[in-house]
């Protein structure tokens, strides 16, 4: 299976943040299934709730993000199987919380859906990571204290392979309902996690198609070239697929730090001069190129 993201490293911050916050209530795990679909199977004994489980997603049961709960007394060992299971991709993340199991899943399945203002309505696969860590950076601090209002820290590998920590208020309730427990968004912060997911987009054609230009680099490295691919598309108003594919694949196969060089400044200001894409490209000198 390719890794999509850094294996995590930053083991000792997230072993101390799970230390630190043992009296503040049970530690669960929320682990992306469709990643790894047989992962349930190897953790079947562990106590845990699907998260699409009587809810309108049922039929994607097998898809299902899994809620499981940690045991104190085991929970490094836990900890390092849950790493080793999931190495590589981003479909765990652990939740320190006053909640039982029943009442947690309850909470967690109201964020299954985000609505926007347009009384749209779309799935959010937070157990992703990597769509999880988007969502906090796009949320006001009102939206984010209904995501985390059960939880005490929500920890959060990122592609980098570090722990990121959420706090919430911790409060140990039920009374969540469709209307006081909902993610809303407005049209920018969609617009925002829809912008946020397109390097990814773009990754997984570049491994697919291209596979070989990666192998110099790590998941992290991988990701950063992209991102900057994509944000020098969008300053030259490179709208197209192929074209936000051709800044990305360009970013991969330029050398190191080419992007404050005056070369590259020459070709970004002739593409905004009206050049085409595919001849400025070609019109770049060999020292460009890694």
């Amino acid at each position: 299976m390719t890794n999509l993201v850094e294996v995590i490293h930053d083991t000792a911050a997230l072993y101390d943040a799970i230390a630190s916050g043992a009296e503040y209530g049970a530690l669960y795990a929320v682990v992306d299934s469709a990643f790894n679909l047989g992962i349930s199977k190897q953790l079947k004994k562990w106590p845990s709730v699907e998260l699409y489980q009587n809810t309108e997603l049922a039929d994607l049961g097998k898809y299902s993000p899994v809620l499981y709960l940690i045991g104190e007394d085991h929970s490094a060992a836990h900890i390092a199987k849950l790493i080793e299971l999931c190495k590589g991709q981003p479909m765990l993340s652990f939740i320190r919380s006053a909640c039982d199991l029943s009442d947690l899943k309850q909470h967690l399945e109201y964020l299954l859906k985000v609505y926007c203002e347009d009384n749209t309505e779309w799935p959010l696969r937070y157990a992703d990571t990597r769509i999880l860590i988007s969502l906090f950076d796009v949320l006001n601090e009102e939206q984010k204290s209904i995501l985390l209002e059960p939880v005490h820290c929500w920890m959060i590998p990122d592609r980098f392979g570090k722990i990121q920590n959420q706090f919430g208020n911790n409060k140990n309730t039920a009374l969540w309902n469709a209307e006081a427990g909902v993610l809303k968004m407005d049209e920018n912060q969609f617009s925002e996690m829809i912008d946020a997911a397109t390097p990814d987009s773009i990754l997984a054609t570049v491994r697919d198609q291209y596979s070989s230009i990666l192998l110099p680099y790590t998941c992290g490295e991988q990701f950063k070239r992209v991102e900057q691919g994509v944000k020098d598309a969008k300053e030259l108003q490179l709208n197209g697929a192929q074209e936000v594919l051709q800044m990305a694949l360009l970013q991969l196969m330029a050398a190191e730090g080419i992007n404050q060089s005056a070369d590259y400044a020459v070709f970004k200001k002739i593409i905004l001069d009206g050049q085409e894409l595919a001849d400025a490209i070609n019109h770049l000198p060999a020292t460009f190129w890694r």
